[in-house]
């Protein structure tokens, strides 16, 4: 290649160069510009905001905890409207750019008729880099849209104007409107100041527990909505207290402690608010002003102590039930176990337990309310037959070895007594709590105490293939159902008229047979002295007699079999009627 060639091939590189660099100078070189945004930002690095507006000052600083307004007083901020505030910079999207302001008295003139000579309203940023300025103009012609600018920038933006109306705003709306910094989850005690004495609630690990002035459980319900009504309760403005001399937060008698952890809110109730119906002052300890609310944030500090008592019988956790024991006066006790996922009669040999019955006497004790809190203190028991109580339902735990947290064993979770009757109604107490209340009839007795009462309701479950005959007599006589060599099943006497279909519902209700409630020892009512069917199955593991009885009011079965009585459902008795052979 000749010197003359390679010379050209540098000028014109050296040309395609220069072009392409004045191109780029001349062309949008900020990221922001290609994007479509005023400026370029991480919303989550910015440290702290400063708004200038005319002589007013508001300034944020993101602490450890969160945003803090620092100026023109020092308190919480309201987080949703600093997010806000920070996506609106982040996101502040340019509709037009005027990026040819002229030079001299004409750019002064452009910017003055813009607004952004000498402009009012500031917005400053600061990262760990950098500190910038967007400063907010006049309204265009076109509605709900401004001109803005970045300080000491000769590109005039055209931008809504949600930023510069969040901006423009009075310093009260970026702080914090909640009253606490706690969620209610966090809150774990709670103590209510009143003229007439002090109620303290703690968050225990079973739910809410009164252990001022009485020691007693709380309803979790009760005292989580209250909680719940003061985060959900918002401040409707600040007011400083050195304008409002008579606001009488401090004498009133009436405050509220909350805690989490270490950390504590007072609050304290003052006086209606002048002027303003339905408003009265608080004053928090940690924050610099009055806070004006709805005098129905009042009602909480109004609490009594037995509103905010639980009013059921017990709150037993069924996942960690593992022992129940029923003792009462001339009845052999009850002990039932769990064995892993299924319970069982430890007094009667670990016979299986029906975990229906289980389950619906904790739900009992659980989902029914007392009558009438009679005392306070446990002291006099023998006035109310709870020395030597009727009847006693203990639940524990139990651990097969040892843990970190407790050692192998039963360890007592609450026990049931009931002594007396009263009225419509027994005494009672738990007695790992320290008060007396009144239950209804109609509760104990629906309360299961028997060991009949928690056997399982399979009464016979044979195999087909074990029965061998079965014998059925009742008022149309007697019928012998046989299995000839070929596995047939045949009625001895009437094998012509004999009603297939009829004849397998039986066998398969024979070898089925369940009962729908245990009802203990036979009584003359049942009507099992005089059987009005006796059915005795035959099969390869033994021999049973099911003796079948009058009924009862709905129209189900009193049967017997093994001298156990249970009751037997009218379906199920169709099932079972002898009659299939007629």
């Amino acid at each position: 290649m000749s010197l003359r060639t390679t010379l050209a091939l540098l000028i014109i590189a050296v040309g395609l160069g220069l072009f392409i660099w004045i191109l780029d100078r001349r062309s949008p070189s900020t990221r922001e510009s290609r994007s479509g945004y005023v400026v370029d930002l991480d919303r989550k690095d910015v440290t702290r905001v400063e708004i200038t507006n005319e002589s007013d000052k508001t300034v944020l600083n993101k602490t450890a905890a969160g945003w803090q307004i620092i100026a023109p007083v020092n308190d919480r901020a309201d987080a949703r409207v600093v997010d806000s505030l920070l996506d609106n910079i982040q996101f502040l999207r340019r509709d037009d750019t005027i990026s040819n302001l002229g030079k001299g008295a004409k750019r002064q003139k452009r910017l003055k008729d813009f607004g952004l000579l000498k402009p009012h309203l500031k917005l400053v940023w600061q990262t760990k880099n950098r500190r910038s300025t967007i400063e907010f103009g006049a309204d265009t012609a076109v509605e709900g849209t401004c001109y803005v600018r970045t300080e000491g920038s000769d590109v005039v933006f055209v931008t809504g104007n949600e930023l510069k109306n969040l901006v423009s705003k009075r310093a009260n709306t970026f702080r914090d409107h909640q009253i606490t910094p706690f969620l209610t989850a966090q809150i774990d005690r709670v103590i209510v100041h009143q003229a007439a004495g002090d109620i303290e609630l703690v968050r225990q690990q079973n739910g809410w527990q009164i252990v001022r002035p009485i020691k007693a459980r709380a309803d979790d319900d009760t005292v989580n909505a209250a909680l719940e009504k003061i985060n959900a309760t918002p401040i409707l403005d600040f007011a400083e207290s050195e304008k409002v001399p008579n606001a009488d937060t401090e004498n009133s008698g009436r405050s509220l402690s909350l805690f989490s952890g270490d950390e504590k809110v007072e609050i304290f109730c003052g006086s209606p608010v002048p002027n303003q119906p339905n408003k009265i002052y608080l004053r928090v300890a940690s924050r610099p002003s009055l806070l004006l609310v709805t005098d129905s944030f009042a009602q909480t500090i109004n609490a009594k102590p037995n509103q905010l008592r639980d009013r059921r019988i017990a709150r037993l956790n069924s996942d960690i039930v593992d022992r129940i024991r029923i003792d009462q006066a001339g009845v052999a006790s009850v002990l039932l176990a769990r064995h892993e996922a299924h319970w069982e009669i430890v007094s009667e040999q670990n016979a299986p337990a029906n975990a229906e019955i289980v389950d619906r006497l904790i739900a009992t004790l659980n989902g029914s309310d007392v009558q009438e809190f009679i005392s306070d203190t446990a002291t006099d028991l023998s006035r109310y037959g709870l020395d030597a109580p009727a009847l006693r339902i203990g639940f524990s735990s139990f651990a097969s070895d040892n843990t970190a947290e407790s050692g192998a064993g039963e360890d007592p979770i609450a026990t049931l007594a009931i002594g007396k009757s009263d009225k419509n109604g027994y005494y009672a107490r738990i007695e790992e709590e320290p008060y007396v209340f009144s239950i209804s009839e109609q509760t104990v007795n629906s309360l299961p105490t028997h060991d009949f009462d928690f056997w399982a309701l399979d009464v016979l479950n044979l195999q087909r293939s074990d029965l061998v005959s079965i014998e059925i007599n009742n008022d149309a006589g007697k019928v012998e159902l046989v299995r000839d060599d070929r596995g047939k099943w045949l009625a001895q006497e009437k094998a012509d008229s004999q009603n297939e279909a009829a004849l397998q519902t039986f066998l398969n209700a024979a070898s089925h047979i369940r009962a729908i409630a245990w009802v203990g020892s036979s009584q003359p009512v049942y009507g099992l002295d005089h059987p009005s069917e006796t059915i005795r199955i035959r099969s390869k593991t033994g021999q049973f007699d099911l003796q079948i009885g009058g009924t009862n009011e709905r129209g189900d079965r009193y049967a017997m079999l093994s001298n156990r009585v249970f009751l037997i459902g009218a379906s199920e008795y169709q099932q079972l009627s002898a009659r299939l052979a007629k």
